[in-house]
């Protein structure tokens, strides 16, 4: 088991694509002992990640045929229960699944929760090595890499340090991959509603500014934190000022709105 940590983080580093993010960290399980590996953008919000390379998944993170398909499907990603595995969901661990439910205490799961614990020992999973990543706007993402119980895993805290800022470049590439140099994927009204937007305007504040209703605006801003892939519209602001879709929220004051109450 070897790992050349400082190759690692100088490819993620510079890394330009989701692709090539991908590419490297499939590449990592064997080198460190495990069996496959995987990934959640958001542990609060465990949805399938929404990237430029969607057939990245399964065999090439080294799943079977079929187990993200079922995994996403069967719900299993919303109900795995990784909080409780790690206890400290903050802090970068390894953990081992239960061999029987527990029922009582912290480690209590629902009927949901132990189905997708036994949906995952049903493919000879029982360990793994969780990664919590800090990410903006209050999003913790992480990397998990996972193992059959007959593995015998050490991991040192070096080898711990090391993966944190893995992971954290990781991510770092997969959102530099979500920035455009080319025309803008957003239309005239989204790009002024998130404009807006940037500058801390309410839904009903930006729709007195552009004349339109709410719902519009609030429609208008949803296609826009999709086509830009965004978790939520703090990220899809971010995204779009980083790719210079629209100007920092300093560049421009707020605009005088009249009081339509006459007060």
């Amino acid at each position: 088991m070897s790992l050349n940590i400082g190759h690692l983080l100088a490819e993620l580093t510079s890394s330009s694509s989701a692709h090539e993010c991908l590419e490297i960290l499939a590449a990592t399980p064997p080198h460190l002992g495990f069996d496959v590996v995987g990934f959640r953008e958001e542990m609060a919000r465990p949805i399938a990640p929404r990237l430029p390379d969607r057939g990245a998944r399964d065999g090439r993170f080294g799943w079977p045929n079929g187990f993200m398909e079922r995994w996403i499907a069967e719900g299993h990603g919303r109900h795995f229960p990784i909080a409780q595995l790690m206890q400290k969901p903050d802090v970068a661990c390894q953990w081992a699944l239960p061999g029987a439910r527990p029922e009582r205490g912290a480690l209590a799961l629902t009927d949901r929760q132990w189905r997708s614990v036994q949906y995952m020992r049903s493919f000879g999973i029982d360990q793994g090595l969780t990664v919590p990543v800090r990410l903006p706007f209050g999003r913790t993402a992480c990397v998990t890499w996972f193992a059959s119980e007959d593995r015998q895993l050490t991991i040192d805290t070096q080898t711990m340090d090391a993966l944190q800022i893995a992971a954290q470049r990781f991510f770092d590439g997969i959102d530099r991959s979500r920035l455009w140099t080319a025309a803008s994927p957003l239309s005239a009204r989204e790009t002024e509603c998130l404009h807006w937007a940037a500058r801390g305007l309410s839904d009903k504040k930006i729709a007195r500014v552009i004349e339109r209703s709410v719902d519009t605006v609030a429609f208008h801003i949803k296609s826009a934190t999709r086509k830009l892939d965004a978790v939520n519209r703090t990220h899809a602001v971010a995204l779009a000022v980083r790719a210079a879709l629209i100007e920092p929220s300093n560049a421009e004051p707020f605009p005088a709105m009249s009081d339509p109450g006459g007060r």
